[in-house]
């Protein structure tokens, strides 16, 4: 009953913001500079792509880049007390020191995630980071989730007040069958849709 009920709504997020996904779609195709036989207004007629979009991306990169990698401190804190009678300056420095530890040495795909994330949000308009402790890693991870895969109402006001924020995470059939076989998932592996 609760997966149908979270299918349902999922789907129903999904169509909502199908004329969206086919600009998104658009607009990567233009980017990566997709090129489609032509057929107007003769067939076989040229067909050049311009890499405008593409450079334009780039120089975005190029710019947001370094203005939030400033060096060696990329989290910091502010104090908002008038006083700073207890240390929390102190101790915001050290909170600062040890999360940019933790981006750039401990994650160690933060900054690649980062880098694919800014050219990726200059064409699509938008993305998103998934933040959790890795009980696998034993660490902080820093997930980079793209906004093809981050499905919410597109009505919805804003990402904190949509009513389910659905992360579509595809997965090899490999891990389904590992999954089934550890009894994270139902044995699926008799099933019609996972045999076809």
């Amino acid at each position: 009953t609760i997966g149908a009920f979270i299918k349902e709504g999922y789907q129903r997020d999904r169509s909502l913001r199908s004329a969206w996904e086919k600009r998104v779609n658009a607009a990567m195709d233009l980017a990566m500079q997709v090129q489609e036989e032509k057929n107007f207004p003769w067939p076989g007629c040229a067909n050049v792509a311009f890499p405008l979009i593409t450079i334009a991306a780039m120089q975005f990169h190029a710019r947001a880049y370094p203005a939030i990698v400033q060096g060696p401190d990329i989290v910091k804190y502010r104090v908002v007390s008038p006083t700073d009678a207890g240390g929390e300056s102190e101790m915001a420095k050290r909170i600062g020191t040890h999360m940019s530890w933790q981006l750039t040495e401990q994650d160690k795909s933060w900054e690649e995630q980062l880098d694919r994330g800014l050219l990726i949000c200059s064409i699509v308009g938008c993305v998103f980071k998934k933040s959790y402790f890795s009980s696998t890693l034993n660490h902080n991870v820093s997930e980079l989730v793209l906004a093809q895969d981050l499905v919410v109402d597109y009505y919805a006001r804003s990402i904190d007040e949509a009513r389910r924020k659905t992360h579509a995470i595809p997965i090899y059939k490999n891990e389904v069958h590992e999954k089934c076989l550890r009894g994270v998932y139902r044995d699926v592996t008799e099933d019609g849709w996972y045999n076809a």
